[in-house]
């Protein structure tokens, strides 16, 4: 569908092809352009569009060598071509804007106005010249059509629509705009005051926010690591934004979900511009818990009890709303700077965020403190387009970020209400200081040129460079202990007790989440870079039974990151009475737990701690260089067959990667080009011959690029080990690590570095293994790329000539994906595809990590990715002078038990967690199935199967000016929610009745778990927002209508709505799992009951086994909310255009 539609009289046929529109010249060419211009520029896909068409006289015979004009106010110069014999004519590479094409020849002329044309739009324009008086018709009032010629799913906002609606400040709020798109709370990670409470992430057609493509001007400013958005760019920056949602063409790669591309402004023949400033403030915008808490304020008086089985009490901590505001001033400007030659567009939007925090301290140096925090965020965009001559068009353009915050040091805010208990409040104010920050440049270089060798031959070509460096400044040195787990409750009268009954002395008693210093994490650099460049051919082709449009190019893009992390010394966590469950073998802790029987009695024989507890040093950094490439080709043909209405769309892609590693003799991936075709084909039919009624469909299969979290995570780019202590001395003081020569004070085997001997060692936990063994590679030699195919069947009706409906369904499989896979975290995680023999480590002898046969052979194989999206999107657009709406209405199923690379299950991170390839999905083989023994496959966490939206705005003419209101509205059905069982660790869960599926949990007497019967098919609520934007212009001169004063006010959630999104999934405050004790598994897991059938509530009451010793305790969060809806934001606008 197309917000801004072509209306043409009855005999044009409106056409967009799948072919994008020929664009690029040689990188040669292109290079050379770039020397011309001195500026940094670019050409990308998808960024024009074409018009082309038969030209025909009264009697329907064709016109030969007739002069076709475009012109409009994005052309430096008219485009003028001749048609051929048959008298087609085509008009290419034509920035997105609003035409008027006139045809003379043989005497006679034609005209038509107001022609919208977007990117990658091809329409058939087919005129008939008269003798006389030129004919002229006005397309946007003429007979309703649709475009009946194209087989893919976008939509284009273009800049009319983004001045009317409610939306963010970045270029990705309005992709809920589209067919089978939304923001899902679960697809974002945490919530902060300038972005939102998890407001960045973005779910079409199923698949999760890091498998799609970001563009600006074409070129992918993707997240390097984690995916997503990698660059926000300020709307004053874009003129239009459009969204791919599915049967895009060959020329596209890298995109198992959709391609979201914002097309940059640029000047025009007449110089306009703007001075505004937006403005935000806490005293506009609504207390939003979600932003300073992961858990949304949901939190717990102190530590589980495991001697009485009770867990501290659940709350709600209602914080403070900080003093903040936020200030961003800016200018617009374009125009020309050689009359039909170059065009500059320039604009700078600097973001100032000023943050005051008040709290009150109790412990040492109390009293009353304000802690300040600024961040300056430096937007700026310049554009040059040049055309020295006729058929050669050029442009380059600039953006420029350098973020620089101070001050992110920061104890949490104190509570509203009376009684409630700031848990950092205790520690001492000058840890935290106030030269702490982060500074972050960042640049993309963009250039590019397109080069027309006559109306049926186009070369374009295009280069990019992107950058961006992010280090910490201000950060402490020292060892910081961080009680995670506190040695007294929060109102600090209830400590400890050891398993000797005595209470944690006065001296060492803090509150869970005291530290003795702020964070120590030192990000000395962080380097990424993506350079890509790529040459397209296009050509079109009459007279073989039809119109043929045939298009070609080669791209390759590099990335490469250099990075270096870690602990000014290190960091120790405290976990005061809490067991410790062993995990790099089951008899890890048998020492510790006989000497505690010894000394304290058979009462502590069911605990691996020691008198209060455990401790372990964490030791957790990145380094590395790392530099990979991909590269591919492609080839289409968009086929119009004769006069039969009918036009297919067919291409392939091929496409090779290479995946580097960050150390030297880590593992690496290679994809040839054989392992990445991906067919694509389609077909639109004119149902009618009248331009009114289309219908279409479309196949296509999509590969996946692999985002650098993976080779960073198990190519040897992270470090993490624990060393894990018994904590029998409550003076955490005492413990002081140092650092071996290499930086770390856990080492890669063996105890802490500077440890006295008289601390009981349980373990040296490698989190972060890589399997590099000659007989047991880490990578599946035989892996294969991550692939979905989909098919699209459809239909668009223009009803009127401003009244347009679409229905279409997409049906779409997930047919492999690549991830990191393991048994236990501390065994390594083996890379490839799920679900084949390389990935199913219980049936083969894993030497790598030194298990010489199968753990459990008995048990059923694990099954690979399972992702099932089908959904059906009805749409009704209808535009007038005074307003325009859209509304649509889904209905869709999202099943399987992968939710894709970004991870939305909320047992892991939190949801939301851009992890590429290696979140916890495969970590450990009973994630894969029930309780009883059946394969995980039921509606995945952002499966909504009902939702409605509408956008639109009204005008009206009053006080000196004109007043809109722009408005959207969305109805969403809650999504699913299941209990998750916590299996080794409170991360590594299993849904022990299924997706979607709950079990109501009680404590009995003596804290015996509970369960009552299985709630099927429960979710959340159902999730309503409405947004607002309200502006009102006055004209302020009567001889330049362009000279306008205004304000704007753009509202996020109106009306204050509090959705839940997320529930604690984890019954349990400790992980538990039946025990065995074999010699083929070093373990101690019984993964056969895991993966069979096993008695959940009964393992837990029952504890058993030298690994999984100890009764289990109920959580008192479990079935409370955790996650909320976004708060009200007020964003108000004052602005003067000229």
């Amino acid at each position: 569908m197309k917000l801004g539609r072509l209306f043409l009289f009855r005999e044009v046929q409106l056409m967009r092809n799948t072919a994008s529109t020929l664009r690029r010249l040689a990188a040669g060419l292109a290079l050379l352009v770039f020397a011309i211009v001195a500026v940094p520029a670019a050409f990308a896909q998808e960024t024009t569009g074409a018009i082309q068409g038969t030209v025909t006289d009264p009697t329907g015979a064709v016109v030969a060598d007739a002069v076709v004009t475009a012109t409009s106010d994005k052309l430096i110069k008219p485009v003028t071509v001749r048609t051929d014999s048959h008298g087609f004519y085509r008009l290419s590479a034509l920035p997105p804007g609003t035409y008027a094409i006139a045809v003379e020849g043989s005497g006679m002329k034609a005209k038509a106005t107001n022609l919208t044309l977007n990117a990658g739009d091809l329409p058939n324009l087919n005129l008939k010249v008269a003798v006389g008086a030129e004919t002229i018709i006005d397309v946007t009032d003429s007979i309703a059509m649709v475009d009946t010629t194209q087989s893919k799913v976008e939509t284009t906002i273009d800049s009319q629509i983004l001045s009317e609606i409610p939306k963010g400040r970045s270029f990705q709020s309005v992709i809920p705009f589209a067919p089978g798109a939304r923001q899902e709370p679960l697809q974002s990670a945490t919530g902060s005051v300038l972005n939102g409470n998890r407001t960045q992430g973005y779910q079409i057609d199923g698949a999760s926010d890091g498998e799609n493509v970001y563009m600006m001007e074409g070129v992918n400013v993707t997240g390097i690591v984690g995916g997503g958005v990698g660059y926000q760019v300020p709307f004053e920056f874009v003129q239009s934004v459009q969204v791919k949602s599915s049967s895009f063409e060959a020329e596209f790669g890298g995109a198992i979900g959709g391609v979201v591309n914002a097309l940059q402004q640029n000047g025009s023949n007449n110089w306009h511009g703007s001075i505004f400033s937006y403005y935000r403030s806490s005293a506009l915008n609504a207390n939003d818990q979600c932003n300073w808490s992961t858990t949304c304020g949901l939190l717990k008086t102190g530590s589980a009890s495991s001697t009485t089985r009770t867990d501290a009490t659940a709350y709600y901590f209602i914080a403070k709303q900080d003093h903040y505001r936020i200030v961003e001033p800016g200018f617009t400007i374009g125009g020309p700077i050689l009359k039909d030659k170059v065009r500059l567009y320039s604009s700078y939007v600097p973001q100032f965020y000023r943050l005051r925090r008040d709290v009150n301290f109790t412990g040492t140096n109390p009293g009353p403190r304000q802690f300040y925090q600024n961040q300056d965020i430096h937007y700026g965009f310049s554009r040059v387009d040049y055309t020295p001559f006729s058929k050669l068009t050029t442009f380059a353009s600039w953006e420029y970020l350098y973020s620089r915050i101070v001050g992110n040091s920061l104890p949490n805010p104190d509570s509203l209400v009376a009684g409630q208990v700031n848990t950092t409040a205790g520690n001492d104010p000058t840890t935290y200081r106030a030269d702490s920050g982060q500074v972050s440049p960042g640049a993309i270089y963009l250039f590019g040129a397109n080069y027309t060798v006559n109306s049926k031959f186009l070369v374009s070509g295009r280069y990019s460079y992107l950058y961006n460096n992010t280090s910490d400044r201000g950060k402490p040195t020292g060892v910081r202990y961080y009680f995670d787990s506190g040695s007294v409750d929060n109102t600090g009268t209830v400590p400890t007790k050891g398993l000797d009954g005595s209470s944690v002395p006065s001296a060492y008693q803090q509150k869970t989440g005291y530290a003795n210093i702020a964070a120590n994490t030192q990000q000395q650099f962080n380097v990424l870079q993506r350079k890509s460049a790529a040459v397209d051919l296009s050509y079109v082709q009459t007279g073989w039974a039809g119109t043929h449009n045939f298009k070609g190019g080669w791209a390759w893009t590099s990335v490469a990151n250099n990075l270096n992390s870690g602990y000014k010394t290190a960091l120790v966590y405290q976990e005061f009475g809490i067991d410790y469950t062993p995990q790099t073998s089951a008899t890890a802790c048998d020492a510790v737990i006989a000497q505690n029987v010894a000394t304290y009695g058979s009462s502590a024989a069911g605990h691996c701690r020691g008198n209060y507890g455990y401790f372990y040093v964490y030791d957790y950094s990145t380094g590395g260089k790392a530099a990979g490439n991909n590269s591919g080709f492609y080839i289409q043909d968009g086929w119009t067959v004769a006069h039969t209405g009918l036009t297919i769309n067919a291409g392939v892609r091929l496409e090779k990667e290479y995946l580097p590693p960050y150390s030297a003799g880590a593992s690496s991936v290679n994809f040839d080009l054989t392992q990445k075709v991906a067919p694509r084909i389609g077909a639109a039919y004119d149902v009618f011959h009248n331009g009114k009624l289309k219908v279409y469909g479309s196949y296509g299969k999509f590969f996946d690029v692999i985002k650098y979290s993976l080779p960073r995570g198990s190519f040897g780019g992270e470090y993490w080990h624990n060393c894990v202590y018994a904590l029998d001395n409550p003076n955490y003081n005492a413990f002081v690590p140092g650092n071996n020569a290499d930086g770390h004070a856990c080492p890669t085997s063996g105890s802490a570095i500077g440890v006295a001997s008289g601390y009981r060692f349980i373990e040296n936990l490698d989190l972060r293994k890589n399997v590099i063994n000659p007989t047991d590679p880490g990578v599946d030699p035989n892996m294969k790329p991550m692939a979905q195919h989909e098919f699209v069947v459809g239909s668009e009706w223009a009803i009127t000539p401003n009244t347009t409906f679409t229905a279409r369904y997409a049906r779409k499989r997930l047919e492999r994906t690549v991830e990191d896979i393991g048994v236990t975290d501390n065994l390594g995680f083996y890379i490839g595809n799920p679900g084949t023999t390389f990935g199913d480590l219980l049936h083969r002898a894993l030497p790598g990590s030194g298990i010489t046969s199968p753990i459990c052979p008995s048990c059923p194989a694990q099954p690979g990715a399972i992702r099932n999206y089908d959904g059906i999107d009805l749409r009704l657009t209808k535009t007038t002078g005074k307003y325009f709406f859209s509304a649509f209405y889904s209905f869709s199923k999202l099943r399987g038990n992968y939710p894709g690379l970004t991870s939305t299950f909320n047992t892991d991170g939190g949801g939301g967690r851009q992890s590429p390839n290696n979140n916890r999905s495969f970590d450990q083989p009973q994630m894969q199935f029930d309780a009883h023994g059946n394969v995980m496959n039921g509606p995945l966490p952002t499966d909504r199967p009902n939702t409605f939206g509408g956008y639109g705005s009204y005008g009206q003419k009053w006080l000196l000016g004109e007043t809109r209101l722009g408005l959207q509205q969305v109805i969403y059905q809650g999504s699913p929610v299941s209990t998750s069982w916590p299996v080794i660790s409170t991360s590594a869960v299993q849904q022990v009745e299924g997706l979607g599926n709950w079990v109501p949990i009680t404590r009995g007497s003596g804290g015996t778990i509970t369960a009552g019967a299985v709630q099927t098919g429960r979710r959340t609520p159902a999730y309503l927002q409405t947004d607002a934007n309200l502006t009102h212009y006055v004209h302020v001169s009567q001889d330049h209508e362009n000279r306008k004063f205004g304000i704007e006010m753009n509202v996020y959630n109106l009306f204050g709505q509090h959705a839940v999104t997320a529930y604690n999934q984890v019954p349990l405050t400790a992980a538990t799992y039946p025990s065995v004790s074999t010699s083929t598994n070093p373990t101690g897991i019984n993964f056969n009951s895991l993966l069979t059938g096993w008695d959940y509530v009964g393992v837990s009451n029952n504890g058993s086994g030298p690994s999984n010793q100890g009764n289990k305790i109920v959580s008192s969060s479990y079935g409370l909310p955790n996650l909320f809806q976004s708060a009200r934001q007020i964003r108000i606008k004052v602005a003067y255009t000229f």
